[in-house]
């Protein structure tokens, strides 16, 4: 006996396993109609610790080498600081925010939204400054 899938009903299984497995390990993702570009999955853990005093570390993994930006928002949708904005090859990475803007003063307390954006893909997470 062989199984026999229509191409969109192949578009919803993939659609739903990477839901549950969003679901189950916190992953970010996309995919591509484009069977040449791999799919992109991004592992994030946005703020540790957080509520944040000092610094937060913002780790992430990347399946393949691209360009990653980070950069953090304030509450408004204003930037406050790009953490990171290069290629960077694949692997589990960290990037440390000292709780600072771009002019390296310190943010006051709030909420904030760290993004992580790789290819199409953005992932984001909220950060409580105290």
């Amino acid at each position: 006996m062989s199984l026999h899938f229509k191409n969109s009903e192949i578009k919803q299984l993939s659609f739903i396993i990477v839901v549950l497995l969003s679901i189950l390990f916190g992953l970010g993702w996309i995919c591509t109609d484009n069977p040449t570009k791999p799919v992109l999955f991004i592992s994030a853990t946005i703020g540790d610790p957080n509520p944040a005093t000092d610094s937060t570390a913002i780790r992430y993994a990347l399946p393949i080498t691209t360009h990653v930006k980070i950069w953090i928002e304030n509450r408004y949708g204003q930037r406050v600081n790009t953490l990171f904005d290069a290629i960077q090859n694949s692997g589990y990475r960290s990037v440390v925010w000292y709780l600072v803007d771009s002019n390296s003063i310190r943010v006051s307390s709030g909420i904030y939204v760290a993004y992580i954006e790789a290819r199409e893909l953005n992932v984001y997470g909220y950060l409580e400054v105290k």
